[in-house]
C-alpha cells in the first residue's frame, strides 16, 4: 500500500494545525540568524509587562505564528521560515500610514515596508539585529497606546 505525501506540505514545516510545536523547533527553524533575532525581539517585548506571546495557528498560509497582543488588542504577529522572520502589523495599525509617522521607526525599517493598501495589514521582514531594535520600539509604541487606551 503506497502512501501519498504532499510535497508541498513537506516542505512547509509547522502548517499542521493539529501538530502544536515546541518554541525551540519553531525558533530554529529560520536558521541561527534568525534564530538570533527572533530572540533579540523576544527578549525586547519580554520587558513590556502588559504584552502576552502566545503560539497561534493563523491558517494554512502562514502556519503557526507567535501572537503578541494587550488585552483582546493584537499587537502583531511574528511568522518564521527558513531565512525569515517576517512580523505581520494588523490593518487597523496600518491604516493612515501610522507606522510611517511614528518616531520609532527607522529609516531602515522605513524602506523595508512595502508598498501596501490601506486596510490590510503589513508584513515586514526583520533582517538585521538594528531593524528588530526598531521594530521593538514601534511595537512599544503601540503597547503604550493601548495601555492608555484602556484606561
Amino acid at each position: 500500500m503506497s502512501q501519498t505525501i504532499n510535497s508541498e506540505f513537506c516542505f512547509k514545516p509547522f502548517y499542521d494545525p493539529s501538530v502544536k510545536p515546541q518554541w525551540a523547533q519553531l525558533s530554529r527553524l529560520g536558521g541561527d540568524r534568525v534564530a538570533i533575532l527572533f530572540k533579540e525581539l523576544r527578549a525586547s517585548l519580554g520587558k513590556i509587562d502588559v504584552i502576552v506571546e502566545r503560539l497561534h495557528f493563523s491558517g494554512i498560509e502562514d502556519g503557526w505564528v507567535v501572537r503578541y497582543s494587550v488585552g483582546p488588542c493584537e499587537v502583531f504577529t511574528a511568522r518564521i521560515s527558513p531565512g525569515v522572520l517576517e512580523v505581520k502589523l494588523p490593518a487597523d495599525f496600518v491604516e493612515a500610514g501610522k507606522p510611517f509617522k511614528l518616531p520609532q521607526a527607522s529609516a531602515a525599517l522605513k524602506s523595508a515596508i512595502p508598498n501596501f493598501q490601506s486596510g490590510e495589514p503589513m508584513r515586514i521582514r526583520l533582517t538585521n539585529r538594528a531593524m528588530v531594535r526598531s521594530f521593538s520600539n514601534l511595537a512599544a509604541a503601540r503597547v503604550r497606546f493601548f495601555s492608555k487606551a484602556g484606561q
